[in-house]
């Protein structure tokens, strides 16, 4: 009796230390974003507005979510990211970490973690050519991506760049290595190249409003039925010089898991330029 009741007391402490620990690492990550923007806040008083020959760097934060209480039940859904970018005169470098967790009515629905980082060369300023990399990683609960990795580089060209619109398609190569669940009990791993296409938009007006799209298409070509489809479109409304008001679309569909995700957040963007 006392053997079977220590038993059940183990099982219960593991299961409110599982809980606990996912709610520290949950309000952790939280707390190390927030953090991020009080930063910017405090900083974004004399940001620029843009890059320029004397503004080289950008650090953003962008803070979203939502909360829905319900008589025996609460969703909530935090979308939260963080951005640098570095501009030279011939380089450009860019490195982000995006975070979505939601759960519904207790049961988990989102925890999906990407970290990228890119950069392109150009041979002079104003180049319509030039020559990318990027290396990014996935985990995703939603789409059912244990972990992925993708590296690779290509060219890309600007067919249209001014000081209001950007349009830009570029290609390139990708060497993917994945983990992905193929059902509760079995993972499999497997790897394969990619091709990548990618169009890019991006216009702003009056340096209030900015719209930014940007769509993938990365079929692989080792297997014809697995392919990664990712559109993703951004409205942002300048409030003050380091402050927008901002609302984003993002679908990604990956067949080889047979799973989709589409989202739409509101919420701020803290930005400095410097």
């Amino acid at each position: 009796m006392v053997a079977a009741y220590n038993r059940g007391l183990y099982r219960l402490n593991l299961v409110f230390w599982g809980y606990g620990r996912k709610v520290i690492c949950t309000f952790a990550s939280m707390f190390r974003f927030y953090c991020l923007a009080i930063c910017l806040l405090l900083c974004g008083r004399n940001a620029a507005a843009q890059f320029n020959d004397t503004i080289d760097y950008y650090v953003a934060a962008n803070l979203s979510g939502n909360i829905n209480k319900t008589t025996g039940a609460v969703n909530y859904l935090f979308n939260n990211g963080a951005k640098f970018s570095i501009q030279k005169d011939r380089i450009a470098f860019n490195t982000s970490n995006n975070w979505l967790y939601g759960e519904n009515a207790g049961k988990l629905v989102n925890n999906d973690f990407i970290s990228s980082t890119d950069f392109n060369i150009y041979h002079h300023k104003g180049a319509r050519f030039n020559y990318w990399g990027l290396a990014n990683y996935t985990s995703s609960y939603s789409l059912k991506i244990k972990d992925q990795l993708q590296a690779g580089a290509g060219v890309a060209y600007k067919v249209i760049g001014n000081a209001t619109t950007l349009l830009r398609i570029s290609d390139g190569l990708l060497y993917e290595t994945s983990n992905i669940v193929v059902n509760d009990s079995t993972n499999q791993v497997y790897n394969t190249i990619r091709n990548s296409l990618r169009v890019q938009l991006r216009y702003k007006y009056k340096n209030r409003i900015a719209f930014e799209s940007a769509a993938f298409w990365q079929p692989s070509l080792t297997y014809s039925n697995d392919y990664i489809v990712n559109v993703s479109a951004s409205v942002s409304l300048k409030l003050l010089k380091w402050l927008s008001f901002n609302s984003k679309f993002n679908y990604m569909h990956i067949s080889r898991t047979q799973r989709e995700n589409m989202l739409i957040t509101y919420g701020v963007v803290i930005e400095q330029y410097f």
